[in-house]
């Protein structure tokens, strides 16, 4: 599930329903005990239910962004914009939003759906510090930025790994020259 967007969106609606995601998501977060003050929220998610809706959104996006990287991941296009100005939502300022093309046969809505928070532990020591949450550790064998999740009530997601996404795409990038 994910965060439905504005009727009429253009980028100032985008980064305004990016401000309610976040206030939402952290309002949340915080009824289920999790503190993440000390967590950098590297970037936010918003998903699209067709190609169209990838096209268009990015388009959106380009308007007050950046593309970072437009990269194949694990069969489909995933786009990384750097915001020129950050949301700013519950004293946070994230400027990183990713788009991924919806994967076949899996549908999704369009709107924000996860956040990534950037953690200076070890993924096990924060499993450990929040032992009555229950945490999906599908991706912690990925070669690159393991990370673990946790699926709120409302459908929303909060992942965690040791490195931004900006770090990655910059590593990513230096290793193709």
């Amino acid at each position: 599930m994910s965060f439905a967007p504005s009727r009429q969106l253009g980028f100032l609606e985008l980064k305004r329903d990016g401000v309610r995601f976040v206030e939402e998501l952290l309002i949340e977060a915080d009824r289920i005990d999790l503190s993440l003050e000390d967590f950098e929220m590297d970037h936010i998610c918003y998903r699209v239910s067709s190609l169209d809706q990838y096209s268009r959104i990015c388009n959106i996006l380009l308007e007050g962004s950046q593309r970072l990287i437009e990269a194949p991941v694990n069969g489909r296009l995933i786009t990384t914009f750097k915001l020129t100005l950050p949301i700013k939502a519950a004293g946070r300022e994230i400027f990183v939003i990713e788009v991924p093309q919806p994967k076949p046969g899996v549908p999704y809505d369009d709107g924000f759906e996860h956040a990534e928070f950037v953690v200076n532990i070890p993924l096990a020591e924060l499993m450990r510090q929040y032992s009555e949450v229950t945490f999906d550790t599908s991706a912690c064998a990925k070669p690159t930025n393991p990370e673990v999740r946790i699926l709120l009530s409302s459908g929303k997601s909060l992942k965690f790994h040791n490195m931004s996404l900006e770090h990655i795409i910059k590593k990513e990038i230096a290793s193709q020259l």
